[in-house]
Formats: structure tokens, sequence, C-alpha cells
């Protein structure tokens, strides 16, 4: 055979090469598709977690650095702040401190920004 510039080609040829064509943009649209549902889920659940955090008075800023996608981690991760808040068999004292430490005065929110300097976060 020789390469000729003038070739044609039969419209079996045509349908697989455009078939071809398609399956492949239609994978790759799919791909990316499903790439933004996971990323806008992540967000989603972020924000949930954010909000859910912020109520329950933890700092919500820590939720940035936990891998969410991981079966009970947030649950986790709340049960160790709050321990380090109210550790067990310590009393709250009338400041809010726990009997036997440093008070810790509540209204200046010193807390947060003490445990924030132990895990080596910029306050936001």
């Amino acid at each position: 055979m020789s390469n000729n510039p003038d070739r044609t080609f039969t419209q079996d040829e045509v349908n697989s090469i455009l078939s071809e064509r398609l399956k492949q943009e239609r994978t790759k649209f799919l791909r990316e598709v499903n790439e933004r549902e996971a990323a806008l889920t992540r967000r989603e659940a972020l924000l949930t977690a954010k909000e859910d955090w912020t109520k329950r008075g933890l700092p919500a800023d820590l939720l940035d650095s936990l891998d969410m996608s991981k079966e009970g981690v947030l649950d986790t991760a709340a049960a160790i702040i709050e321990g380090i808040r109210n550790p067990a068999g310590r009393t709250m004292s009338a400041k809010g401190g726990f009997a036997g430490t440093p008070d810790i005065d509540i209204e200046t929110d010193d807390s947060d920004d003490a445990l924030r300097a132990a895990m080596g976060l910029e306050k936001g």
C-alpha cells in the first residue's frame, strides 16, 4: 500500500473513529463530573462539621487539618479535644478552669489560642 494523501475512508471506518473519540470524551467528562461532585461533597461536609463544632464550642478551624474521608474521625477528634478541655475526674473551678490548674479567663478565650499554638496552627 502506498501512502496516498487523498485516502478516503469507508463509512464504517468513519463511524469507528467517531465512536472511539466519543467514548474517550464521555469517559473524560464523567471523570471530571465525579471529581467535582466529590469535591462539593467534601466542602459541604466540612461546612456542616464546622457549624456543628462551633455550636459545641470546639475550635472549628482545626477541622481543616483532619482527613474527614475516614469514618468516625470527627467524633474521635471532638472527644479528644473535649477530653483536653475537661479531663476525666477533674472539676471545673468557678472561673471555668480545672481544679488544680491555672484558671483560664473564659471571656478572653485564651484556651483556643493555647490549643492552636500547641498544634502549630495560626489563628485564622
